[in-house]
């Protein structure tokens, strides 16, 4: 999987968590599930970047949960 591809599917989880989060709670079986999802993403991004096989001019995800999905 190359960086964008995983940038991408990062941040499209990370929208399905907000969304969910806010249709059913924080504490929903289906938001720890897709927290847990996002966690593994963001896991396998790091270790990428540990090893030097990311593009180094794409250094940083943000993960924000906020009201207006603005970070």
């Amino acid at each position: 999987m190359d960086n964008n591809e995983l940038l991408k599917k990062i941040e499209i989880k990370r929208a399905e968590l907000i969304d969910i989060v806010h249709a059913q709670g924080l504490r929903s079986t289906t938001a720890i599930h897709y927290s847990q999802e996002l966690d593994s993403l963001l896991n396998e991004y790091h270790r990428l970047l540990d090893t030097g096989k990311l593009n180094k001019q794409r250094r940083k995800v943000f993960v924000c949960f906020s009201e207006t999905n603005r970070c």
